[in-house]
């Protein structure tokens, strides 16, 4: 009757033991899964700023694009309204065709 007295508090012991090992790998993936939660977030987060910048990059590109095409439109509008003869004041008589028998030269 000891023996079977015996194995039976050994039997429950077992189970205890069995339970309290099945509780702790369950806190253990708990655990785990908890720390994967935060560092999909820590990485949604992270990827979220990367995106932001990039888009900001993007426009501020496209802003700079769009002035320096501005800017060329208006130096070039004011090089036609000045003429060539505002930017070289020396005048070599090369007009259209057959001016150069008027000028002198021929």
């Amino acid at each position: 009757m000891i023996n079977e007295e015996n194995k039976a508090v050994e039997a429950e012991e077992t189970a205890e033991v069995k339970k309290e090992t099945k509780k702790e790998k369950k806190s253990k993936k708990n655990a785990e899964v908890d720390a994967l939660k935060a560092e999909i977030e820590k990485l949604s987060a992270d990827l979220a700023a990367l995106k932001d910048s990039h888009l900001r990059t993007l426009a501020e590109y496209d802003n700079y694009r769009k002035r320096t095409q501005k800017e060329k439109e208006v130096t070039d509008e004011a090089i036609n309204s000045l003429g060539c003869g505002h930017l070289c004041p020396c005048n070599f008589g090369f007009g259209t065709k057959g001016d150069w028998r008027r000028s002198g030269f021929g």
